[in-house]
C-alpha cells in the first residue's frame, strides 16, 4: 500500500476524477525500442553510484525519446552516447534552457546532437522524473546511451537501501533490466552480508565480486546489503574543495542494532494483523508472536488479532514463562480465520482496554505493545489517530515479516510516526532470521530510545550541514552540506547520547549531492534578490555537472569540429545553443513540476481500458452491484425503507481490500452492513490496479428508489468521460418489479472526500 518509504503514492479513483498514472513507469518514443538494458550498481560506503546502460534500435532513423523516474535523492551526474561502430562520447553540462533551445539558422552545417538528459520535474515526494534524447538510433546499428546517477543509500534497522523506481515495459519498448551489483564496505566496516537485490538473495558474504539480478518487470528495484558493524557507532565524514571559497561536506552516521535487558520490559501487548493479505505468512507469524513474547522472560503478555475487526487471541495477561500459554498465542495467530481489512486503529484501542483493565504500570517504559504488520495500513489510520486509540504511555515498535528473497517493504509513514512518537523501532524480519536473529528480536524492539541529532562541531571551520533530527538503533543519518573558507580537518556529531567523533574518509559524489540536496548553503549561492540566487544555484550546478533545475547534460558528436567546439566551449561555462537532429520537434521547460510520467499497459485486451473502467468492470459491475442488490432484496422482504442512500469509500492495496467505509441515509441506514460486508469480500485480480503496491481508493454513492416502469434492471455503472457519465445505474427489486438506481458520483471538486493522500 501507499504508505509512508517507499512509502508509493496513493492511486484515488472517482468516476469522475480518473487516478493519476503510477510515478514508477518509463516510456520509450519515437519508434525505437531497446535490446538490451542493464544496471551497472555500485554501492560504495553509503552512497550509490547507477549506471543505467540503454541499448537502442529502430526501423528508421529517429530521436528516441526515454521518460524516466529516479529516487528524488538522486543526482544525475553523466552521459554517455556510443553511435553505431563507434566510440562513446561524453556529455558536458549546459544551461537546461539553451541545451533545448535551437541554434540560430545558419550556412555552416554542424552535426546535431547525440543526446540530452534533462530534468522534468516532481513526480512525487519520493521521484523525480527526467528525459533522455538519443540520436540516431535507426536499423544501422546499436547505439548505446548511458545515464549515470549518484543517490545516498537509505538506513533500514541495520541495512543500506537501495530504491529504484520501476520501469513498466513502456507499451512493449522496453526489454527486461538486467544488472551487476558490487559493494564496497563503509570506512571502518570489515564486512558486508546478506547482498539482495530484484527480490533475490545474492550472496551472504559478496566480497569485492560483481553479482547479476534481474529487476522485477513492475514495481521498484530494491537492493539492500548489511554492514557488519560492531557495538559502536559508525560516522564518517568527507570534505571536497568546490572552487576557492569553499566546499562540499558530507557526513554518514551509522548506529548499530541494539537490545534492551530482557527485565525492561514488565507487559506487552502484540497486536497481529491476521488478516486474508497475510494468511500465507500465518504460521511465521505464530513463531515470530512465539519469539518475541518468549524473549521477555520477566513480563507478562497478550496477544490481539485485527482484520476488519479487531479480537482478542488470548483471555488476557500470561506469564511469558508459560509455555502452554505461549504456544497457545501462536496456535491462535496460526489458527485465525483470514477475512479482508485492516483496523489497526482498533486493535490498538483493544490493547489500551487490555493494558488499563490491569492497571497503571509500574515505571515508565514498563509496557511494550509490538504491531506485527505488513506496513500497509488504510488512509484513515494517521498517526494521531492510532496514538490516540492507543492512549496511556506505552512504547510502541513494529515488525514487518518479509520473504527472504523479496525486497524491504515501504512501511507506511503514519506508522514510523506512531513508532517515533512513542519511542519504538520499526524491526523488518526476513523469514530466514526468525532461527538467527529471534532470540533478540524482543529486546531490539524494546531498544533504547531513538538518539537525537543536535548538530556538528566542525572546530573553527565555518561548517553549514543540516543532519536528520533522528538516529534509532539500526538507523543512520546522510546529510550533505558545505563549509566555507578552508576546510575543516576534525568533525564531531553532538547527539542526546554524547559527542560521536567522525572518521575522515571518502564519500563519493559529495558535491553533486550536496548540490542536490543543501545547494541553498553553499557559499556565494545566496545573493541579493531572487535572481540572483537562482544565477549562483545555476553557477554551481554548472560547475559540479549535476543535472538539476537550470543544468542539463549533452552529448555532441565529438567527430565534428565545430560540434567538438561548441562543447569546449560550454565545459568552459559559455554559452550553448542545441543542433537538433532530424525532424524534431519543439521542446520546452517544463515548469519545474509535472504530474506523472505515462505508464504504459501490458499489451494485449486490457491496454485499452483505462483503470477506472477495469475497477467498474471486474469489481463494481460484476460484484458489488449484484450484491448489492442481494442486500437491497433483503431490506424489502423485511420490510425495510424502499428508497434510501448509501455512500462507500473502499480502499484496496496488493489484490485485498483493506478498508470500507460507509454513510447512509436514514432510508438506507440498514443495508450499510450488509453492502459493507459485501464490499470487503470483493475478488480482486492482480491486473485490475495499475499499481498494487499503492492505495486505490474507490468512492462510490449508491442511491436506492422505486423503479420506474420498464427500466433496464441490468443497467451499468458510468464512467468518467461515456456518454451516460449521468445515467443512474439499476438494481433488482423483485419485489415489485421495478429496480432501484445507483446514482454517480457529484462531488468531483473533492474527489479524495477531506482524506489526505499520504506517503507509503
Amino acid at each position: 500500500m501507499r504508505a509512508l518509504p517507499a512509502l508509493a503514492a496513493a492511486a484515488v479513483l472517482s468516476w469522475l476524477a480518473p487516478p493519476p498514472a503510477p510515478a514508477a513507469a518509463a516510456t520509450l518514443e519515437g519508434g525505437a525500442r531497446e535490446t538490451a538494458f542493464h544496471y551497472a550498481v555500485e554501492l560504495d560506503g553509503v552512497i550509490a553510484t547507477v549506471t543505467e546502460r540503454l541499448t537502442l534500435t529502430a526501423d528508421a532513423d529517429t530521436v528516441a525519446v526515454y521518460t524516466f523516474a529516479l529516487p528524488a535523492e538522486a543526482a544525475v551526474v553523466g552521459l554517455a552516447v556510443t553511435p553505431p561502430g563507434d566510440r562513446a562520447q561524453r556529455g558536458v553540462a549546459v544551461d537546461a534552457t539553451g541545451a533545448i533551445t535551437p541554434a540560430a539558422d545558419a550556412d555552416v552545417v554542424i552535426a546535431p546532437d547525440l543526446g540530452l538528459v534533462r530534468r522534468l520535474g516532481e513526480l512525487d515526494d519520493h521521484a523525480v522524473a527526467y528525459e533522455l534524447r538519443v540520436w540516431p538510433v535507426g536499423p544501422a546499428g546499436d547505439t548505446v546511451a548511458e545515464v549515470t546517477w549518484v543517490a545516498p543509500l537509505e538506513v533500514d534497522d541495520g541495512r543500506l537501501a537501495l530504491r529504484v523506481p520501476g520501469r513498466g515495459d513502456g507499451d512493449g519498448a522496453l526489454t527486461t533490466a538486467r544488472g551487476t551489483v558490487r559493494v564496497t564496505p563503509p570506512h571502518g566496516v570489515k564486512a558486508m552480508r546478506d547482498l539482495h537485490a530484484g527480490g533475490d538473495l545474492l550472496a551472504a558474504s559478496p566480497g569485492k565480486k560483481a553479482w547479476a539480478f534481474t529487476a522485477p518487470q513492475r514495481g521498484e528495484l530494491r537492493i539492500d546489503v548489511r554492514p557488519a558493524l560492531g557495538d559502536d557507532p559508525l560516522v564518517v565524514w568527507t570534505a571536497a574543495p568546490v572552487g576557492d571559497a569553499g566546499g562540499a561536506v558530507a557526513v554518514a552516521a551509522l548506529r548499530p542494532r541494539e537490545a534492551a535487558p530482557a527485565a525492561a520490559i514488565e507487559r506487552a501487548v502484540i497486536v497481529v494483523d491476521v488478516s486474508a493479505m497475510t494468511a500465507a505468512d500465518a504460521d511465521d507469524r505464530g513463531e515470530l508472536v512465539e519469539r518475541v513474547v518468549e524473549g521477555l522472560p520477566s513480563a507478562r503478555f497478550a496477544v490481539v488479532g485485527y482484520d476488519r475487526r479487531a479480537h482478542r487471541l488470548t483471555a488476557g495477561f500470561a506469564r511469558t514463562t508459560d509455555e502452554a500459554a505461549v504456544r497457545d498465542a501462536g496456535d491462535a495467530v496460526r489458527g485465525a480465520s483470514p477475512r479482508a481489512g485492516g483496523d489497526l486503529r482498533g486493535a490498538l484501542a483493544l490493547a489500551a482496554e487490555l493494558l488499563d483493565a490491569d492497571g497503571a504500570p509500574a515505571r515508565e517504559r514498563a509496557d511494550l505493545v509490538v504491531v506485527v504488520t505488513d506496513g500497509v495500513l488504510p488512509t484513515d489510520a494517521t498517526a494521531g489517530a492510532l496514538d490516540a486509540a492507543l492512549g496511556g504511555g506505552a512504547t510502541v515498535s513494529a515488525a514487518l515479516l518479509v520473504d527472504d528473497a523479496g525486497g524491504l517493504p515501504a512501511v507506511d509513514s503514519a506508522l514510523r510516526e506512531l513508532v517515533a512518537a512513542r519511542a519504538g523501532h520499526v524491526v523488518v524480519l526476513r523469514r530466514g532470521e526468525l532461527l538467527t536473529r529471534g532470540a533478540r528480536l524482543a529486546g531490539e524492539l524494546a531498544a533504547p530510545p531513538t538518539w537525537s541529532m543536535t548538530g556538528v562541531d566542525a572546530g573553527a571551520a565555518d561548517v553549514r550541514l543540516d543532519l536528520p533530527p533522528a538516529l534509532p538503533a539500526g538507523g543512520g543519518a546522510i546529510a550533505f552540506g558545505w563549509y566555507a573558507g578552508e576546510a575543516p580537518t576534525k568533525l564531531r556529531v553532538e547527539t542526546s547520547a554524547g559527542a560521536l567523533v567522525a572518521k575522515k574518509s571518502k564519500l563519493r559524489h559529495a558535491a553533486a549531492l550536496a548540490t542536490r540536496h543543501a545547494s541553498f548553503y553553499a557559499p556565494g549561492v545566496h545573493g541579493e534578490g531572487t535572481e540572483a540566487a537562482d544565477r549562483n544555484v545555476a553557477r554551481l550546478e554548472r560547475r559540479v555537472a549535476v543535472v538539476g533545475a537550470w543544468t542539463s547534460l549533452v552529448a555532441v558528436d565529438g567527430r565534428d569540429e565545430l560540434a567538438a567546439a561548441r562543447a569546449a566551449l560550454a565545459a568552459r561555462g559559455g554559452t550553448f545553443a542545441r543542433i537538433a537532429p532530424p525532424g524534431e520537434g519543439e521542446l520546452r521547460v517544463d515548469d519545474g513540476v509535472v504530474d506523472e510520467v505515462a505508464q504504459a499497459l501490458r499489451p494485449g485486451p486490457l491496454a485499452r481500458q483505462d483503470p477506472a473502467e477495469r475497477i467498474r468492470t471486474d469489481l463494481l459491475t460484476s460484484q458489488l452491484l449484484p450484491a448489492a442488490r442481494r442486500c437491497q432484496q433483503a431490506q424489502l422482504r423485511a420490510g425495510g425503507a424502499r428508497q434510501g442512500q448509501l455512500r462507500l469509500e473502499i480502499e484496496i492495496a496488493r489484490t485485498e481490500v483493506i478498508a470500507v467505509r460507509a454513510t447512509s441515509s436514514a432510508g438506507a441506514r440498514k443495508m450499510t452492513d450488509c453492502v459493507t460486508e459485501a464490499a470487503y469480500e470483493l475478488k480482486i485480480a492482480s491486473y485490475t490496479l495499475e499499481d498494487p503496491d499503492a492505495i486505490t481508493l474507490i468512492r462510490y454513492p449508491l442511491r436506492f428508489a422505486p423503479g420506474r416502469s420498464g427500466d433496464d434492471a441490468d443497467g451499468g455503472a458510468a464512467a468518467d468521460g461515456d456518454a451516460d457519465a449521468d445515467a443512474d445505474v439499476t438494481l433488482d427489486d423483485d419485489d415489485d418489479g421495478g429496480p432501484a438506481r445507483v446514482a454517480p458520483p457529484t462531488d468531483v471538486e473533492d474527489p479524495l472526500g477531506g482524506l489526505r493522500e499520504r506517503d507509503r
